[in-house]
């Protein structure tokens, strides 16, 4: 049984091409240090020029996603960056729900 996941980003960058958010996260399975979770020592890179039928699979598959992992960033199944793609599907849901890309979010499971 799983113990959990924590995982933080918050907006690093913003310009016309890209959005860039720094993120850390914390897998409680593994051996971690208490406040990894607010080390923010990966980087989300979101191109804007994607189109928005795509899934965030796909955005990742064809490079509109990029990712410099985090410290704690692990694969799980066919997901190579777990807390980045559970990240990225929240802010794309908060910019599909509230027009706008979100300053920050956070992925507990």
């Amino acid at each position: 049984m799983s113990m959990g996941y924590y995982a933080n980003c918050r907006l690093y960058k913003e310009d016309i091409d890209v959005i860039i958010y720094q993120y850390s996260g914390e897998n409680w399975n593994r051996e971690f240090n208490k406040g990894d979770a607010v080390l923010y020592d990966g980087f989300i890179i979101i191109k804007k020029d994607f189109d928005y039928t795509m899934s965030v699979s796909d955005l990742f598959l064809h490079g509109y996603i990029k990712v410099k992992p985090c410290k704690n960033e692990f694969q799980k199944g066919y997901i190579p960056y777990y807390f980045a793609f559970a990240l990225v599907n929240k802010l794309f849901k908060g910019l599909e729900d509230f027009g706008y890309y979100l300053e920050s979010c956070t992925y507990r499971c």
